[in-house]
């Protein structure tokens, strides 16, 4: 049996592990005086105090730091909601502080123009009364006892309750005197005789057989003459106007404005057209039958220039 060796040895143990409980200090093993290399420390098990006694051994494990918290979908579109109407306050807010104008289109103001339309001569816009330029001379409604003052004294020129009737080719002059320019309008309704018989107004009647005549007609047509010395003259030839009223009984208001030497025709207040002649330069008014019947004449107004 071998003798054993009496020279110091040195005894190298493997690392205890720590089986302690919380509370009770480790055993720390034995070793001979000669020092041994450094061995690196084993992984402590979780809940085993750090190597080399650090302090804080045996306190109770920290809680581990809470999850981070989920934001929910909800919360995130409350606060994009939220974002986008700030955004939207403030550039309103910076639009009408006049900080906006800068950036804004400008879109430059419209002008209104206000056109006068100047209506052609011959196709004037005529009125049954007098224009602010103009004076009444004569006006009457031709149906009243007193109407017949002044007139023709005629059997052709009859004054009945619904008018002045003028019967057959005969003209029934009206008492002002001599007119140079102005304007006469008169409603006139055929109530018997032929339809294609002309019926009107005389004007600047200088003499018998010498004056102008405006007429119309049952057929819708009208018509403008000179008359010297008994002579018919065409200055209108007979035409159709959509603007008169056809047939017997069919009532019209036929109206001539005179200025100097221009002469403008209407009916029922729509301008039917205009002539120019300088043959003569007043006279007297006229209501002309149609030489064929009974015409009947009511509202005759006369106006002249105001002085």
């Amino acid at each position: 049996m071998s003798a054993p060796n009496d020279q110091p040895t040195t005894q190298t143990l493997p690392p205890a592990q720590p089986s302690t409980s919380p509370g009770q200090q480790p055993t720390i093993p034995e070793t001979t005086p000669t020092p041994a290399p450094a061995q690196p420390a084993p992984p402590t098990a979780p809940g085993s105090p750090p190597a080399g006694g650090a302090s804080g051994y045996g306190a109770p494990p920290e809680a581990p730091p809470p999850a981070p918290r989920q934001r929910s979908a909800l919360s995130f579109f409350l606060g994009f909601l939220t974002a986008i109407l700030l955004l939207g306050m403030t550039a309103a807010a910076l639009y009408y502080l006049g900080l906006g104008q800068s950036i804004l289109p400008v879109t430059p103001a419209t002008a209104t123009v206000t056109s006068t339309v100047t209506t052609p001569p011959s196709t004037p816009t005529l009125a049954a009364t007098a224009t602010p330029t103009e004076r009444i001379i004569y006006q009457d409604a031709l149906t009243t006892a007193g109407s017949s003052t002044g007139w023709s004294n005629d059997p052709a020129c009859a004054f009945k309750p619904d008018g002045l009737h003028v019967i057959g080719l005969f003209t029934c002059f009206a008492p002002p005197d001599a007119l140079a320019d102005g304007t006469v309008s008169v409603t006139l309704k055929p109530v018997s005789g032929a339809t294609n018989k002309l019926s009107g107004i005389v004007f600047r009647r200088m003499s018998t057989g010498n004056y102008y005549l405006a007429q119309i007609d049952g057929l819708g047509r009208w018509s403008l003459d000179k008359v010297v010395n008994g002579a018919h003259t065409s200055l209108v030839a007979p035409q159709s106007s959509p603007a008169i009223r056809m047939g017997l009984g069919a009532s019209n208001t036929l109206t001539v404005q005179m200025v100097t030497g221009r002469f403008t025709i209407a009916a029922n207040g729509m301008p039917l057209g205009s002539a120019t002649d300088a043959t003569f330069a007043s006279g007297l008014i006229g209501l002309a039958g149609n030489g064929d019947g009974d015409v009947v004449f009511t509202n005759l107004t006369i106006t002249a220039p105001r002085t």
